[in-house]
């Protein structure tokens, strides 16, 4: 595995469950937009939607936000370093969330803004952890 390789993972079994735990929330995210992102049904699509942003995505954010306050670092999701977690999570946030050509992206940060110990995780990623990479990429990324 990569991330144990390049020490983004750890070898103590109750810190890989939590990372592991982590990623399988990311995980569950993509799997909720997809439900209506490809929805071909168009009133399946709008309660869909409708559920992703007024129950899924919420509960999803208040999950993450608890996480990082309980956590020993308020900037990783695990521990006091990143791992392949929060590369994870970066994965999803900038690619919709903080992504510009994201078609919902002020409606995910219009959500985010309840949940501060999970806005300033994020935002800490991206300013500090990814800033070289995200610099270097092209805006806005449509997909």
């Amino acid at each position: 595995m990569l991330g144990r390789q390049h020490g983004f993972y750890s070898d103590v079994p109750a810190i890989g469950w939590r990372i592991d735990s982590a990623i399988d929330g990311v995980e569950d995210m993509w799997v909720a937009r997809a439900k209506y992102h490809y929805e071909k049904d168009e009133e399946k699509k709008k309660a869909a939607c409708a559920n992703f942003f007024d129950s899924f995505f919420p509960a999803w954010c208040n999950i993450y936000d608890k996480r990082i306050a309980a956590n020993t670092s308020k900037h990783h999701l695990v521990g006091d370093n990143m791992t392949i977690a929060d590369f994870a999570m970066a994965g999803y946030a900038y690619a919709n969330i903080f992504n510009t050509g994201c078609s919902f992206h002020k409606e995910l940060q219009a959500v985010l803004e309840n949940y501060p110990n999970f806005k300033e995780y994020l935002v800490h990623l991206g300013e500090h952890n990814l800033k070289d990479f995200l610099a270097s990429r092209p805006s806005p990324r449509t997909f």
